[in-house]
């Protein structure tokens, strides 16, 4: 399969594999019911699917979403598929993590948020390459004063919803052990900067200021065959990754 870079947006996208049917979503912002009743409306269509992944936005700082994720979290609702999450991209989202370090963990029964950075193989072998955050001053994460190269590692074990250089690091030393050659999937909820390169620009988005050069070494270096980014509100599918 060729390597290509798409923002997730709010569509379920399927991704169709000989060995594996996984669904693919972005920025989900709190509207928890509808993305549910989307997923059920599709698996009743289309059959049995391994995994949901959700990349960007997944909860807001809203009463709407407190109380939908109230239900699921009480088990009043089921979550009708297993569904992965990242982690918060706005400090105002962290009140959905409680209780969950940097290694992340089940957030309620069906949903399991993967954590902050990491790698992550399915049952069947499937590879996934994960980053948690957003650049300071992305939608939802403008509230931090943080500069990429200042938010680096630290004392706290909590997700952080900025990305951090250290972080960064740790997935791309992966790439450098021996007899590596690349990652199936990299989801990331920050885009990668000058994702127009060698590629048609995204329609409707200045692509000066999208996006951070952390992501985009992330995905020079770990070489995914799919990489799912979101929280600029606009689909974009771009050209293989060369």
């Amino acid at each position: 399969l060729s390597r290509y870079y798409c923002d997730a947006h709010w569509l379920v996208h399927a991704l169709d594999q000989p060995a594996m049917r996984i669904l693919v979503v972005g920025d989900v912002e709190g509207r928890l019911q509808a993305l549910f009743a989307r997923v059920r409306s599709v698996l009743k269509k289309s059959g049995t699917f391994e995994m949901l992944l959700c990349v960007g936005a997944f909860f807001a700082d809203t009463g709407e979403c407190r109380e939908q994720w109230e239900a699921l979290a009480e088990g009043q609702e089921e979550v009708p598929i297993a569904t992965f999450v990242l982690g918060p991209t706005s400090p105002k989202h962290t009140q959905f993590y409680k209780g969950l370090d940097q290694d992340g963990g089940e957030l309620c029964p069906n949903i399991t948020c993967l954590g902050q950075r990491g790698m992550y193989t399915t049952s069947s072998g499937l590879t996934i390459a994960y980053m948690s955050g957003a650049k300071p001053g992305t939608g939802s994460s403008s509230s931090s004063s943080q500069t990429p190269s200042q938010a680096t590692s630290t004392d706290s074990k909590n997700l952080d919803p900025v990305i951090r250089e250290a972080d960064v690091e740790s997935l791309v030393s992966f790439s450098k052990r021996e007899g590596y050659k690349g990652v199936d999937i990299l989801l990331t909820s920050e885009w990668p900067h000058g994702v127009q390169n060698f590629s048609t620009p995204p329609t409707g988005l200045d692509v000066s200021s999208t996006g951070t050069e952390l992501v985009s070494r992330l995905a020079l270096s770990l070489k995914p065959r799919y990489h799912f980014s979101a929280l600029y509100h606009v689909f974009h599918e771009r050209t293989p990754y060369r």
